[in-house]
């Protein structure tokens, strides 16, 4: 049975939004196929029957809150210094020293996650030889005028 890390940019239940819906159905069929490690951000209170539905998908959870107004000086620091606000937004010493743990725990035969901003988090996770996918569900607003 296939180890496999799941990095999510927002808790992928209940699956009610576009986004939630595709990373909720992804974490299920992944969790028809192997063991699942999932790490999520949370930028909303998380209610009990949430975490109950993804810790039983789930061999190990990990929901890191992030705060609105930390994340927006985070996005700030990272435009300041050369990098992109989703970068800022995303970034959580927490996830990142989970993941280290976790990484150092068991070794995963895949690492995905569900944005191009989490892909930062690979470089200190992913060994050359572990397979990783980064899936760009980052949405683009299409306005128009009538």
């Amino acid at each position: 049975m296939a180890d496999l890390l799941y990095l999510t940019h927002r808790l992928p239940y209940p699956p009610d939004k576009g986004d939630r819906i595709r990373t909720y159905h992804l974490l299920r069929q992944m969790a028809k196929r192997g063991r699942v490690w999932l790490g999520c951000l949370a930028d909303e209170p998380v209610p009990p029957e949430t975490l109950a539905a993804l810790t039983g998908l789930c061999e190990r959870f990990a929901l890191v809150p992030v705060g609105s107004r930390s994340r927006w000086l985070r996005a700030g620091a990272s435009l300041a210094t050369g990098g992109s606000m989703s970068e800022g937004l995303f970034r959580s010493k927490r996830l990142a020293q989970t993941l280290r743990k976790w990484s150092a725990e068991t070794k995963f035969d895949a690492v995905v996650t569900s944005s191009s901003a989490l892909a930062p988090y690979l470089q200190s996770i992913a060994p050359k030889d572990v397979p990783a996918v980064v899936d760009l569900i980052d949405r683009s607003e299409e306005h128009t005028s009538e």
